[in-house]
């Protein structure tokens, strides 16, 4: 059903001109119509209907480029209308190359081969006429949200497309002029328009002058080299009139603000130009003002959390003595661990309560493993940067938000769901930053408080129990010292903990293998063997 109905559409656009051009309009709108229809349709059907080859075959975009491109010679010709189509030419081109951001990973590959058709085809000498049209369309109060979208999947299925746009005149006119709001567009339109605007010069960014493909992954804290400063120097404008958007968020959208940090952390490299603590401060206040959303799918393979807790970690690194006490005091390190903690929560289908239950985040959209495996490296560099306290009070304040966090962190359905796609060392080293952490209320510095309220709530998340599953399951013998000094201290504190040793060493042949591995084994850490009889003496 669908081929006959691309043929038809085919046949329908290359004849009604001649006849009217509302039959064209109505025409782009039934295509219109069945994409949407198709994205909320099984996997099979969507992926049948977002088919390259089908496409090509029945000469869709060879009839909608040579309807746009038609000369208007009929005495009897409505401009209006004429106007319409080409309306409903660019919303079809974005319906058809657009991956919107609730499609799941299969769909929006699907997606994106039909967008590298359209890409190729745009930049074939004989589709100029036809991409001159449409590009001229982007003044139109209603088309310049669609063409962007149409670009943002085309960009993302070819570097090549990325260039030709950058080489044009589109980015320095065309899309600053959007910017600067010296475009006339439709208001429920203009948020999108600037998200997606953000979107794509960051992949430019990337593509460009990173020279980075689609699947590399951005790592703020490597050193990263601009490849061509002249081309830098051309995309400098957009960046900067973003960067001005972002600090007052009342004119940037939620979203699109929560989009820029990585945007202009990226196009900066090593230079990093704002003010670290005012940067933070907006970034605190967008946060948490806006009630933005956390939900937002980058062109980066990562989720939302990943671009922050890397800018975040870049401007740490930057200015440590300014950043890090704005950084807490701000809340938006609070905030990071709120977001991780529903984000943790999302993943567990039998929660504990109704509240967790209805939270339906999508898995890893909102954080990466990578980003989890960040956030407690800069976690830990706060705790050591002297603002131990602070991030002491933090860890063991009344919500327990952090605290719970980290114990999820140690979970068997959490580590499982780590090794999934991820290699042993991220399991690793998750494990060992959580229990690093851990370890800062047991330090000689802590008061008597701290570390009986870090007690009660080892004992509320039965820390004890899942450490020592993660640690006999996950880790091998000579990555062990850290988990092993906490069990050590638990033991040391807690009756309770001293309990569920006894009963795991009695009924867990694994446990016993473990404490046999460490104590009989290779073991070249004294420290593994002191905790180890530390233990077993308390």
């Amino acid at each position: 059903m669908s081929h006959e109905f691309l043929e038809l559409t085919s046949i329908i656009l290359n004849i009604a001109p001649a006849l009217d051009y509302t039959i064209c309009c109505e025409t782009l709108m039934i295509l219109i119509i069945l994409c949407e229809s198709y994205e909320d349709a099984s996997p099979l059907l969507c992926q049948a209907w977002y088919d390259p080859v089908r496409i090509d075959k029945c000469q869709v975009w060879p009839a909608i480029a040579q309807l746009i491109t038609t000369s208007f010679k009929s005495e009897n010709s409505n401009i209006e209308i004429y106007n319409e189509t080409l309306m409903y030419t660019t919303a079809t081109m974005a319906a058809l190359a657009y991956p919107s951001q609730c499609l799941p990973d299969e769909l929006l590959e699907a997606k994106i081969k039909v967008a590298n058709s359209l890409a190729l085809k745009l930049l074939d000498s004989n589709y100029s006429a036809f991409r001159e049209v449409w590009l001229g369309q982007f003044r139109t109060p209603k088309c310049s949200s669609n063409i962007l979208k149409a670009m943002y999947g085309m960009r993302l299925s070819t570097p090549r497309f990325s260039a030709f746009i950058f080489d044009g005149s589109f980015l320095s006119n065309e899309l600053l002029s959007l910017l600067r709001g010296q475009i006339t567009t439709e208001e429920s339109d203009l948020d999108e328009a600037i998200e997606l605007s953000i979107h794509i010069s960051t992949a430019i960014i990337k593509q460009i002058m990173l020279q980075y493909d689609n699947n590399t992954r951005i790592d703020l804290r490597d050193q990263l080299t601009i490849k061509d400063d002249r081309k830098f120097e051309k995309l400098q404008p957009i960046t900067g009139h973003i960067a001005q958007l972002t600090m007052s968020s009342q004119v940037l959208p939620p979203r699109a603000a929560c989009a820029l940090h990585l945007v202009y952390a990226i196009a900066c490299g090593a230079k990093f130009l704002l003010n670290p603590e005012e940067y933070i401060d907006t970034l605190s206040t967008i946060f948490v003002q806006s009630e933005c959303d956390f939900i937002v799918r980058f062109p980066f393979h990562h989720g939302l959390l990943d671009g922050l807790i890397m800018l975040i970690f870049h401007i740490v690194q930057v200015d440590p003595q300014k950043s890090v006490g704005t950084l807490i005091d701000s809340g938006l390190f609070y905030i990071l661990w709120q977001q991780l903690r529903a984000a943790f929560r999302s993943l567990y289908p039998n929660s504990l309560n109704e509240e967790i239950s209805i939270i339906t985040t999508p898995d890893w959209i909102l954080i990466s493993r990578d980003g989890i495996h960040q956030l407690l490296q800069l976690t830990l560099e706060l705790f050591l940067q002297v603002r131990m306290h602070k991030c002491l009070s933090l860890l063991i304040q009344p919500e327990s938000i952090m605290f719970e966090a980290l114990s999820l962190m140690l979970s068997k359905e959490l580590t499982e769901q780590l090794d999934v796609k991820s290699s042993s060392s991220l399991t690793n080293e998750v494990i060992t930053l959580t229990c690093n952490i851990f370890m800062f209320p047991f330090s000689i510095e802590t008061s008597e408080t701290f570390l009986e309220r870090t007690l009660e709530l080892c004992q509320r998340y039965d820390i004890i129990q899942k450490l020592l599953w993660v640690t006999m399951a996950h880790l091998s013998t000579d990555r062990v010292e850290v988990p092993v000094g906490l069990v050590a201290q638990l033991s040391y504190y807690q009756e309770s903990a001293r309990k569920t040793i006894s009963e795991m060493l009695m009924n867990d042949v694994q446990l016993c293998q473990f404490y046999s591995n460490v104590l009989y084994g290779t073991n070249e850490s004294e420290f593994i063997l002191c905790d180890t009889f530390f233990t077993f003496t308390n």
